[in-house]
């Protein structure tokens, strides 16, 4: 998760990061590892710094890095114009600036140095998860051969399923080595497609959750999220929804729910 209450993990600020701890520990999230967004290298390694410390302390589980090296096509709510190439090198540097608290990394591996630095974070020992990505099925399959375990919120931000390209999706379900998040959240995935990720890998390699971000819990107005501009607004059922993301009970399968939802 990347923020709520108000407050998100990408600041910098301790007392930012406590408050985004806090508001999930009152709603029944017990272990929380921080995820950052895109910035400048130089800012988001002195986010992971102000992090570390919190792992440290046991507020945090861990840091993950979301961005920035990820597609310019599957970017999402991240600003494009401080996306970068996954430069080992660079990797390096935000897994250092961490301090031994990095648990995961978000990449594309079809850019260049992707693979390599799939490798790189598997023998240092922390996840390299695909996500964010327009890789192809070969591509990822390689991926997963260099050491990535880790689908970020698979289906979304990544090429669907065609005929004739299975694209990184099949390659990612049908690979045991390799778990898959699904955002099951009413919003984010239909739940026909939730369905056809339960009824491919088994209960152990599937991860539920819900994508939150500053602008949760469950504040109304506009938000700066990943630095583009979001807003939350109020369903009839009394949930306050993000446009690319929000906080909202998970579920298992939607068919009792209404799709798409109001």
């Amino acid at each position: 998760m990347h923020g709520g209450g108000g407050a998100s993990y990408a600041s910098g600020v301790a007392e930012e990061a406590l408050r985004v701890a806090r508001t999930h520990l009152e709603h029944g999230t017990t272990t929380t590892m921080a995820s950052t967004v895109t910035g400048e290298i130089d800012e988001v390694a002195r986010q992971a710094a102000v992090l570390s410390e919190l792992v440290e302390d046991g507020v945090l589980a861990g840091i993950h890095f979301e961005g920035p090296f990820i597609s310019h096509n599957r970017c999402g709510a991240h600003r494009p114009d401080l996306l970068r190439d996954p430069d080992p090198a660079l990797v390096r540097k935000l897994v250092d600036a961490a301090r031994g608290r990095a648990r995961m990394v978000t990449l594309a591996p079809e850019l260049p140095g992707g693979l390599e630095s799939v490798r790189m974070l598997a023998e240092l020992g922390v996840v390299a998860a695909v996500g964010h990505t327009d890789a192809d099925y070969g591509r990822t399959l390689e991926a997963v051969e260099a050491g990535a375990t880790v689908a970020t919120h698979l289906f979304n931000a990544m090429p669907g399923i065609a005929h004739r390209a299975p694209g990184p999706i099949v390659a990612l379900l049908e690979d045991e080595r390799v778990t898959v998040e699904l955002i099951n959240d009413g919003v984010h995935l239909h739940p026909s497609v939730l369905d056809l990720a339960y009824g491919t890998v088994s209960a152990a390699r599937w991860r539920r959750g819900t994508w939150t971000c500053r602008g949760s819990r469950w504040c109304r107005g506009s938000w700066t999220c990943t630095c583009t501009a979001v807003g939350v607004r109020r369903t009839r059922r009394g949930s306050r929804r993000r446009r690319c993301g929000w906080r909202a009970p998970t579920w298992s399968t939607g068919r009792r729910r209404r799709w798409p939802p109001r």
